[in-house]
């Protein structure tokens, strides 16, 4: 983080984790998630344009309104990319950081389908549901609790992250193939092991 008046401090950050963990509350048909991406983003907009209404403000805030939808894990690691470039270029950028989000949203939301969707929750979930076979609640909370154990970490330390390393990281990652390696990756992972729970 640099040492500039606009410059992210780790209050931001953690106030934009507080908000991703409300990121998929309003759902829309036209731009999916835009509204939940935008509210994450606030805190470091704020800090990059000032919290008074300018016109600058107004132009990245706009473009965070474009269509959005990817996996709500994976989300808060896309904003901290987009609030490291709105950092170090701010509107100059905003094609850039347009075209990172479309880049990653589709990729990551393959990882985050194949880890979360197809392997932790049906995990989780059948250690549950052992014990719950006598009707009790134990089983339910459980699982929520097995699960958020994992999936609360990955979207902290993924917002964390994707902020630290910028768009550098994602330009190595589409040089080398990275993100389509883990999304294949993942996707066979969770099959075997969501069929292996199938006995």
């Amino acid at each position: 983080m640099s040492e500039s008046k606009n410059a992210i401090t780790k209050g931001d950050v953690n106030k934009m984790f507080g908000r991703a963990l409300m990121y998929g509350a309003s759902w829309n048909y036209e731009r999916m998630q835009n509204l939940g991406f935008l509210y994450m983003m606030v805190p470091a907009l704020r800090r990059v344009y000032g919290k008074g209404k300018n016109p600058e403000m107004g132009q990245a805030m706009k473009r965070h309104l474009e269509f959005f939808n990817t996996h709500q894990t994976a989300a808060p690691f896309i904003g901290g990319v987009a609030a490291a470039m709105e950092e170090e270029e701010g509107n100059a950028a905003g094609s850039a950081i347009s075209g990172i989000k479309v880049g990653l949203m589709g990729p990551l939301a393959g990882v985050g389908d194949s880890l979360i969707w197809l392997t932790l929750v049906p995990i989780c979930f059948s250690i549950g549901a052992s014990y719950s076979q006598e009707g009790s609640l134990m089983g339910v909370l459980l699982a929520l609790l097995l699960i958020n154990v994992i999936n609360v970490p990955l979207k902290y330390f993924g917002l964390k992250f994707g902020y630290a390393s910028g768009s550098k990281f994602i330009q190595e990652s589409a040089a080398r193939g990275t993100l389509d390696k883990i999304t294949s990756m993942a996707t066979a992972l969770g099959l075997v092991l969501v069929g292996g729970l199938i006995p």
